[in-house]
């Protein structure tokens, strides 16, 4: 177990147009933020999101669960918005408790369920929102079928279950496929997104990002979140004007 690399959640805040969200992974804080210094940054994200991994299943390494979530919940109220992306490979069994816990919404992979549309059924029964991801490897036409029953599509743009790697752009026609078959519909990028990939993010049409090291190792996180948040609400005018 790697529990030192263990917290792995991310923190967001939303866009002037209510339909842009920044987020970045914990990952990159350390521990000392499971004190009272998780408020004052929540101060300026605004929104939480976490995730949870399972070593050796999905992917190899390990984070908390809905212990952290439940704790979370209990010291910062109602207002956060908790997004699990579930990272495990019986996505199923960790429903019940992520309700319990406080989340908002229950993000799985598609890869790791035979049934999604149950698991989309159970979520929505447990009174939370559904995210539905994808890996690098796996066809967006797959997650197509689901599209209209969701609530986000994630689309990774590394291989899940490390931070610092770097931006698949290859992955971006799979955005466009989506913002252009579903206008409506939630797009959010995960790894390696910065200031440097943002542009080709916001116009493939992602319109939920989530920049770990841009943001965390940055001297000025705040600059780098308006700069992201910027350039996707800029792209999501243009459409709207495109439309």
């Amino acid at each position: 177990m790697r529990a030192h690399a263990g917290f792995w959640g991310r923190l967001s805040a939303p866009g002037c147009n209510g339909r842009v969200v920044i987020q970045s992974n914990l990952t990159h804080l350390g521990f000392f933020f499971f004190g009272k210094d998780t408020g004052s940054v929540c101060h300026f994200l605004l929104q939480i999101i976490l995730q949870m991994r399972k070593q050796r299943h999905f992917v190899p390494n390990i984070t908390f669960g809905h212990p952290v979530v439940e704790s979370l919940r209990k010291q910062l109220g109602q207002d956060p918005f908790f997004d699990m992306h579930m990272m495990v490979s019986r996505p199923e069994q960790w429903v019940k408790p992520m309700a319990v816990a406080g989340a908002n919404q229950y993000t799985f992979h598609l890869e790791a369920t035979e049934n999604p549309g149950a698991l989309i059924k159970d979520i929505r029964e447990n009174g939370m929102k559904v995210g539905l991801a994808i890996k690098p490897g796996t066809t967006v036409e797959y997650l197509a079928p689901w599209a209209n029953q969701i609530d986000m599509a994630l689309v990774m743009t590394v291989e899940p279950g490390f931070g610092g790697q770097k931006f698949m752009e290859d992955m971006m026609p799979k955005v466009h496929w989506l913002r252009t078959q579903f206008p409506s519909l939630d797009i959010e990028v995960d790894g390696g997104v910065g200031p440097d990939t943002i542009h080709k993010c916001a116009e493939a049409g992602a319109n939920m990002i989530v920049s770990g090291s841009a943001i965390m190792r940055s001297e000025d996180p705040r600059s780098v979140i308006n700069l992201l948040r910027n350039v996707c609400s800029e792209a999501a005018q243009k459409r709207s004007l495109d439309r």
